[in-house]
């Protein structure tokens, strides 16, 4: 194919497809105690991203932190999924004026060039899950991919802290902030979260995310005060050296497509 087709504006049916293929792709985005609370919504050559508020759970996300940051793991999905299927989108996030639960909008412009850094990202979905940690047996993370994984997260405008085993109970674990505490940084730390655990996957490195320390206002607060030089906890993640592939994983259950795309 030409160059000159690959730029060149899709149709709005053509458009659509790829977008509803994207929807489906970021149903397999990791979700805190997978509430999947996420629900597209599709109209041409738009995608609409919303919150849904009776998947938050009131006793452990009281404001809706961790479903949003839930809700930044799909819109990473869905975003890698335009690119690598060669799709030149906008995204634009929390709208000015928009409903408060309409978290992000992509629109399609053209066709473009295959990312294939995003396309390296895309095949790390299915193996995601099954690449589990490992007993403890003292092997640490290496480094090269420790690098990887804290890049991929710092492309997506939020931060890695390395904990010490004293701080975390626990050798390789790490500390996912944000330079602020608002919804925004909260979704776009989901986005991080995404690709950074996708990284991790192409990189044979386990993630296992872990919320308790960031459930109450009390417990970020003494997580703050406690690690210096750090944003605003968003999330710990406890990585280790992969296991067999699939081995002992749970299949774990994802809404269908009807469920999460609401097609205009």
């Amino acid at each position: 194919m030409e160059i000159d087709a690959l730029t060149y504006p899709a149709d709005t049916r053509t458009a659509a497809l790829a977008l509803a293929d994207a929807a489906e792709t970021a149903g397999y985005a990791p979700s805190i105690r997978d509430t999947q609370p996420w629900r597209w919504r599709l109209t041409g050559d738009t995608l609409d991203l919303h919150l849904v508020r009776s998947r938050v759970l009131p006793d452990s996300d009281p404001d809706g932190r961790l479903a949003t940051l839930s809700c930044g793991a799909a819109l990473h999905h869905a975003r890698i999924a335009m690119a690598a299927h060669g799709w030149q989108i906008t995204v634009n996030r929390m709208l000015q004026g928009a409903d408060r639960d309409l978290l992000a909008r992509l629109h399609v412009h053209r066709r473009a060039p295959a990312d294939l850094p995003a396309a390296r990202l895309l095949r790390a979905i299915p193996a995601r899950g099954a690449v589990v940690r490992s007993p403890a047996d003292g092997t640490p993370v290496d480094r090269a991919a420790l690098t990887a994984i804290t890049t991929a997260v710092m492309t997506e405008d939020t931060r890695l802290y390395e904990l010490r085993a004293d701080q975390a109970g626990d050798a390789d674990t790490v500390l996912l902030h944000a330079a602020h505490d608002e919804p925004f940084d909260w979704l776009r730390a989901g986005e991080a979260l995404s690709a950074g655990w996708l990284t991790a996957t192409g990189h044979d490195v386990s993630v296992t995310p872990d919320s308790v320390l960031i459930e109450t206002v009390a417990t970020r607060r003494a997580l703050r005060a406690m690690i210096a030089d750090t944003g605003f906890p968003c999330l710990i993640l406890r990585l280790g050296t992969a296991g067999p592939a699939g081995a002992g994983v749970p299949h774990t259950f994802r809404r269908p497509a009807d469920q999460i795309i609401e097609r205009y």
